[in-house]
């Protein structure tokens, strides 16, 4: 990615939304496909942080 941010829900200040901008769709494929087992540790660790019943949601925008 080559740029990343994080911002607060002004509606719901609980919710954070996490965003990151990568050069295109297949860039964003191929970090899906090289996740490390440290990747997965890592991401293991922060989803504990979650609340609530459901996984957190993912969403993809795409610039037009």
């Amino acid at each position: 990615a080559y740029e990343w941010g994080l911002m607060h829900d002004a509606d719901v200040p609980t919710r954070l939304t996490e965003w990151f901008l990568v050069g295109s769709w297949d860039e964003h494929l191929r970090q899906h496909g090289r996740v490390t087992a440290a990747d997965k540790a890592l991401q293991d660790r922060v989803n504990a942080y979650h609340r609530g019943a459901q996984p957190p949601r993912v969403r993809h925008l795409i610039t037009v």
